[in-house]
């Protein structure tokens, strides 16, 4: 009996601090109040800003908070790899109408319970690459689409 009492206390003193640690993290600005399968979700960024000032921008950024580096692709994509077991892509899709069109997606994450392994940290890092795109162009447009994800199950 105290075992179970005991570990739902642990269960409300955790779920409380994580919640209060997200408010603090949105509070400073390092991370927006997204829906709760951004994670899903692919970001179109229309912008004027060109394909050099956005990758230079992007390469430069700290994403230290997300615990995550930057890496230039073969392919000219720039990969970030979290060291919390998730990792990102930005691609360029050309140009659209004048713009030039840049798609951030989450490429794959490990589940803990069925939900991602510190999906604070993917929430930070989308933070920064949107803020990265608004430093260069107050006018970037944002479009969100769903992604096609599939899922790996394993029974132990």
């Amino acid at each position: 009996m105290w075992i179970f009492v005991i570990g739902i206390i642990v269960l409300v003193g955790a779920a409380y601090f994580g919640t209060q640690r997200n408010k603090r993290l949105i509070e400073e600005g390092k991370m927006l109040d997204r829906d709760g399968t951004f994670y899903e979700k692919k970001e179109l960024f229309i912008t004027t800003s060109g394909y050099d000032a956005v990758m230079d921008a992007l390469k430069n950024a700290d994403y230290s908070d997300a615990g995550a580096s930057v890496y230039q692709s073969e392919d000219n994509s720039l990969l970030f790899k979290s060291s919390h077991s998730w990792n990102a892509r930005l691609t360029y899709n050309g140009e659209q109408d004048g713009k030039n069109v840049f798609c951030y997606s989450l490429i794959n994450w490990k589940t803990h319970n069925g939900l991602p392994w510190r999906i604070d940290t993917m929430n930070m890092m989308l933070t920064s690459v949107e803020k990265a795109f608004l430093s260069l162009d107050p006018n970037t447009m944002v479009e969100t689409h769903k992604m096609e994800t599939k899922t790996k199950t394993s029974f132990f």
